[in-house]
């Protein structure tokens, strides 16, 4: 059961940004709700206490927050955050929601269930999936309103971002700049365990040892990927030692001793000597370096102009929010 509601939570917590966005279409119509109900009016617009407080309740359940062994104080101040912030929430799905409908963006609503069978999916049965709606204060309908809304936001970004490039002398100017932290490799690597903390100065040496032996042998010919397979107590054993992801300088996850040996090293090369981490001891090979700008244009374009969309649509966004008439009440 824990597993399953791990799943639900980081899918439903996620939808958190969204749901309840389906209380109205987006329409700039005056809402006819009660004044003394509304918490604040987006271009005329109204976002009700309910709205609000279904929402707040859903971040509580969300966040484990709901029965915490918190001071009355507490869990008012914390109420009153949450308030705020669900707030925020709701006036830019307005504001998302009313520009769509002037760009007479639509979504095919069979997506949106289509997304809602896929979370569905994930659960060993139909019971077990209502349980975990019912913990997050949650509805089918109002999954199905959360990708729709995602399904608009995503068509409006792409709408607004659609002409943004970025220019050749950009990527060249990224790339020196940043040469260090973009070089890329693939990397084999055999691990002689020999945990710090866990291994006596005797298994250590012996580990060690047997590093250095294979060291001998790899220099002797022998196939790294075999002599992986055969002696490397890490779980890439299987794949010959290979480590199915690039590893950059910094940001790999990778401890830092087994990464900057890796970078002293050209592609098809091997540590000549046994690289020592809290693991134990490592033997590195170099598989793939990809280190000259024809080599890693394409990644640095991606990212240049993911970065430039992102960059474009908080612009629009924030001076659709800057034009447009918002009262609070909160």
């Amino acid at each position: 059961m824990r597993k399953i509601l791990m799943v639900l939570s980081v899918v439903l917590i996620i939808s958190l940004a969204a749901v309840g966005c389906g209380k109205n279409d987006g329409g700039a119509k005056e809402n006819s709700a009660d004044q003394s109900n509304v918490v604040a009016t987006v271009n005329g617009v109204d976002i009700t206490w309910e709205q609000l407080n279904a929402r707040v309740d859903r971040m509580e359940a969300s966040t484990g927050h709901q029965g915490a062994n918190l001071t009355e104080e507490q869990q008012k101040r914390l109420r009153e955050g949450l308030e705020k912030e669900a707030l925020n929430q709701l006036i830019t799905e307005q504001l998302i929601m009313q520009e769509a409908k002037k760009r007479g963006i639509t979504v095919d609503e069979g997506k949106a269930q289509e997304h809602l069978n896929q979370i569905k999916s994930q659960f060993p049965s139909e019971e077990e999936f209502q349980k975990g709606l019912e913990q997050y204060k949650l509805t089918e309908q109002a999954l199905i309103d959360y990708f729709k809304y995602q399904l608009i936001e995503d068509a409006l970004f792409k709408a607004v971002t659609k002409d943004v490039t970025v220019t050749e002398q950009e990527l060249k100017d990224y790339f020196e700049q940043n040469k260090d932290n973009l070089v890329q490799m693939k990397v084999r690597h055999i691990l002689i365990e020999a945990r710090e903390g866990q291994a006596t100065e005797e298994e250590k040496q012996q580990a060690r040892a047997k590093a250095e032996e294979l060291i001998k042998e790899l220099e002797n010919g022998a196939d790294f990927a075999e002599l992986a397979k055969e002696n490397s107590d890490g779980p890439t054993s299987v794949n010959g030692g290979l480590i199915d992801q690039y590893i950059t300088a910094k940001g790999s996850g990778f401890v830092q001793e087994f990464v900057d040996a890796a970078f002293q090293l050209e592609e098809g090369e091997f540590s000549k000597e046994p690289v020592k981490t809290d693991y134990g001891y490592h033997i590195i090979k170099a598989v793939e370096k990809l280190d000259t700008f024809e080599e890693l244009k394409d990644k640095i374009e991606a990212k240049l102009i993911d970065q430039a969309k992102n960059d474009a649509f908080e612009a629009f966004y924030n001076e659709l929010k800057e034009k447009a008439e918002i009262t609070k009440n909160l």
